[in-house]
């Protein structure tokens, strides 16, 4: 079994790809103190760091110079590893989907060089029609090889990284709604409607219609008076169930959610309660 390399903790490269909120790293750090560093982190060839961060951090508060470290060179191999940090870290604190999506652009980079590689002249002279679906092809494995790695279906870290590109949209108005999905999507996990309100902002925005701010730049919701209340309650009441009973009888007494989960949360349930009290006063 070869040794793992080390190299200068200095020498190491973090971009400002990776993770913002790293948590309390008390308790890696102690883990590692006691037990050493049973997973290496990653770097690229000229030791730009791929995956590890709250790894290298906590090394350095124990005051170490050098650190143990995988050299990924291509995405398959990178990927690997990803799935084995996330298995198997158990003192890890879990990453938001914009987390991931800046983790898997970086091992996106690493299938590059080979894409190029490929696309160059010479390098097989196919027709422009079969050229074409050959990039689709390669676009769809590599988002598939890196979304698996995240834990996640290559759609859906594609939806992802959409929402997290969109915050650098040239449009301000896109740019604010995106900024808004992007920490609801952080919030609950779920990229999917995060997406869908980058989409629908974007398809307006071609459409030469007035892009709708986010929810939390409106002085109200619409009321929607253009539609029959008892028939909105009905759906209201049918999706309420339809929940309730995919989840009863689940324990989620080991379920742990942030500030900013539970702030949603308790947005859901003011509104289930205002529905309840109207539909109780109504049936007086």
């Amino acid at each position: 079994m070869s040794a793992v390399p080390t190299v200068s903790i200095g020498s190491i490269v973090v971009s400002d790809r990776h993770r913002v909120d790293l948590g309390d790293l008390t308790d890696l750090a102690e883990s590692i103190r006691e037990l050493g560093l049973l997973q290496p982190v990653g770097v690229t060839p000229g030791h730009e760091l791929l995956f590890g961060l709250r790894r290298l951090r906590a090394c350095e508060s124990l005051g170490w110079d050098m650190i143990p470290v995988r050299v990924i060179a291509d995405l398959k191999t990178g990927a690997d590893h990803v799935k084995a940090e996330r298995d198997e870290n158990t003192c890890r604190k879990d990453m938001t989907p914009s987390e991931l999506v800046e983790l898997g652009k970086a091992l996106e980079e690493l299938e590059r060089p080979k894409a190029r590689e490929r696309q160059s002249p010479g390098t097989n002279q196919y027709t422009e029609e079969v050229a074409a679906r050959g990039s689709r092809d390669q676009s769809g494995y590599t988002r598939n090889i890196v979304g698996g790695a995240l834990g996640m279906s290559g759609i859906t870290y594609e939806r992802a990284k959409r929402v997290v590109e969109a915050t650098q949209h040239l449009d301000p108005a896109i740019r604010a709604v995106a900024e808004e999905a992007k920490a609801e999507m952080d919030a609950t996990g779920h990229p999917s409607p995060a997406y869908n309100k980058v989409r629908r902002a974007e398809r307006a925005a071609a459409a030469g219609e007035p892009v709708a701010p986010p929810d939390g730049d409106r002085a109200h919701h619409p009321r929607l008076h253009h539609r029959d209340p008892a028939t909105i309650a009905v759906r209201f009441l049918s999706a309420i169930a339809g929940t309730a009973s995919a989840v009863r009888g689940l324990d989620f007494s080991a379920c742990r959610l942030d500030p900013a989960q539970l702030a949603a949360l308790d947005r859901d349930m003011q509104v289930i309660l205002h529905v309840r009290r109207s539909l109780k006063g109504a049936s007086k």
